[in-house]
C-alpha cells in the first residue's frame, strides 16, 4: 500500500522523548556505551508532570509539540547526559535545551510538506517558547 504525499510517519507514543542532547546518528558501538548510563540517569530522577499545549513544524519536514510543566530538573539532567556523552567520546552539536516532542516526520523520499497535518496556527512562537515561526495551539 503506497503512502499519500505529505502523510507523515508518526512516532509511536512509546518512542516519545524529550530531547536532552542532539546526538544525531551514532555508530552502534556508541549507542551501546550510552544506553545503560543514560537509562540510569533517567531512572534516578522523579517522574515529570507535563502538558503539550501546542507546537509547530521544522522546515515542513517534522511536526513537534511544546512541553510545559514540571521541567525544573531538565537542565541538570541534560547537563548529565551531555557530560556522559563527552566522556564516551561522542561528539555532538551543543544546542540550547528547548523541551519538545517530535511527533511526526516526513517520510523518506517524500518531498510534500507535513504541515497540512497540523492544526491552523493560533499561537505565537513566543507563547510556546519555540524559535520557530510556525506554531499551533492545542486549545483549538
Amino acid at each position: 500500500m503506497g503512502c499519500i504525499p505529505g502523510d507523515p510517519r508518526w512516532n509511536r507514543i512509546e518512542d516519545w522523548q524529550i530531547t536532552l542532547a542532539f546526538l544525531c546518528e551514532l555508530p552502534v558501538q556508541a549507542v551501546h556505551r550510552l544506553r545503560s548510563p543514560h537509562a540510569d540517569l533517567a531512572v534516578a530522577r522523579p517522574s515529570l508532570e507535563v502538558a503539550l499545549p501546542g507546537g509547530g513544524h521544522v522546515d515542513e519536514r517534522a511536526l513537534w509539540s511544546s512541553v510545559v510543566g514540571d521541567l525544573d530538573s531538565l537542565p541538570d539532567l541534560a547537563d548529565a547526559v551531555r557530560a556522559w556523552a563527552r566522556d564516551c567520546d561522542v561528539t555532538f552539536t551543543e544546542r540550547p535545551l528547548r523541551p519538545h516532542l517530535t511527533l511526526a516526520r516526513a517520510r523518506r523520499y517524500d518531498n510534500a510538506p507535513v504541515t497540512a497535518t497540523a492544526p491552523a496556527s493560533t499561537a505565537s512562537p513566543d507563547s510556546l517558547g519555540r524559535p520557530n515561526a510556525s506554531t499551533w495551539s492545542a486549545a483549538q
